[in-house]
């Protein structure tokens, strides 16, 4: 048995096969782990076993033997070639669901291993996953359970103990990541101020890090507070165009619906869509504090996703950007704001940009060339 710490929401979670709206065998690359691959390569079926010679190959530019072994060439529409026209996958139908390969029987599950524990989020890029991660305000609640087996995929693996890490922020990871955790779950503040909280926390933190400094990273913990910060009801100019920047840098992508949303973005009335936008959240802010928390415990926040830290808190303010701005857009074009546009609007905006092969690279190379990864912009920017 496994000890496992995962969000409440996770309970509720069932794959619902060909009623999903957005298969996740469409428009993604689908990896084949080395184990599964040979056991195609043996598989007694005739008929599976030509499907398999023929769209199944090994992958030359292997990252880790449990995921990406090999990889299926998809059709020319993006679909994968073993899904039937039902949107279920004849792999699972004809040889039982022991022949689906690592990624596709635990996704959208991301597992990590923290200081010996165990923690499993699902991705929002998941419909299904989408709805029970945005629309329960309790669905971030944590717990402890266990759990028998072995996960084959582990995201991150980390172990602030480790020598390794001895003179690095790292040494110090449950306790800057219990801060930044508890300053956007404090659901009683703006999402404003608590992205600005974030900024100052982490800006202080890399001060440390380039002075090298790390060791006073608890007296800093300790002592540190955010300043007062009064945010204004409306979107400030400076965020849409930044957010504007970012979408170039996304766009054009395979995904219909995020084109159509992208698109219903940028003919929006803005003043109308903050409106609509400000009373909409007003009863709702439990989405946005919903996705981004999940983002935060599923990407280890703020160590993982960059090599920096402050580069990591830009990916997470690009996010934040891109979704107030664009659901604006959208409320100003469809002259309202449902859960159901919310969350079809998250989920296709997190299937693009999770499985986006250059979008971080490009985003932090711009951000630092065009003077927007200072603490001064995000203050200006909130």
């Amino acid at each position: 048995m496994s000890k496992i710490i995962e969000p409440d929401y996770l309970v509720h979670f069932k794959c619902i096969g060909g009623d999903c709206e957005d298969s996740c065998c469409i428009g993604w690359d689908v990896d084949i782990d080395q184990k599964t691959y040979e056991s195609y390569k043996n598989v007694s079926d005739l008929r599976m076993k030509k499907q398999f010679d023929k769209y199944i190959y090994e992958n030359d530019w292997i990252t880790d033997p449990n995921v990406d072994f090999a990889k299926v060439e998809l059709t020319q529409d993006k679909k994968c070639p073993f899904l039937n026209a039902d949107k279920l996958c004849i792999i699972q139908k004809h040889l039982g669901e022991k022949y689906l390969s690592n990624v596709c029987t635990y996704y959208p599950r991301t597992v990590n291993k923290v200081n010996g524990m165990y923690e499993l989020t699902l991705s929002p890029s998941c419909p299904e996953a989408a709805r029970l991660i945005l629309l329960n305000p309790d669905a971030m609640k944590m717990h402890e359970v266990e759990k028998p087996g072995k996960f084959p995929i582990i995201t991150f693996d980390v172990d602030q103990k480790s020598k390794q890490y001895q003179k690095t922020l790292v040494a110090y990871f449950s306790e800057v990541r219990t801060i930044c955790l508890d300053t956007m779950m404090h659901s009683y503040s703006p999402i404003e101020k608590r992205m600005h909280d974030l900024a100052e926390w982490v800006d202080r933190l890399q001060k440390l890090h380039n002075q090298r400094q790390t060791h006073q990273t608890p007296e800093v913990l300790l002592k540190f507070r955010n300043k007062e910060f009064d945010p204004g009801i409306f979107t400030s100019r400076t965020l849409k165009d930044y957010s504007d920047n970012m979408v170039q840098l996304l766009l054009p992508v395979d995904s219909e619906t995020y084109t159509m949303f992208a698109e219903e973005a940028s003919r929006g009335d803005f003043e109308l869509g903050e409106t609509i936008y400000s009373s909409y959240f007003s009863e709702k802010r439990h989405i946005l504090d919903n996705y981004f928390v999940n983002l935060m415990v599923k990407n280890l926040f703020p160590f993982t996703e960059a090599d920096q830290v402050w580069d990591a808190y830009m990916m997470l303010f690009t996010r934040f950007a891109i979704i107030k701005v664009q659901l604006i857009g959208i409320a100003g074009f469809r002259g309202e704001l449902t859960d159901e546009t919310v969350v079809a609007y998250i989920q296709s905006f997190s299937k693009v940009i999770e499985h986006h092969r250059t979008f971080v690279e490009k985003a932090v190379s711009h951000q630092k060339k065009n003077g927007f990864s200072k603490l001064a912009f995000i203050e200006s920017a909130l």
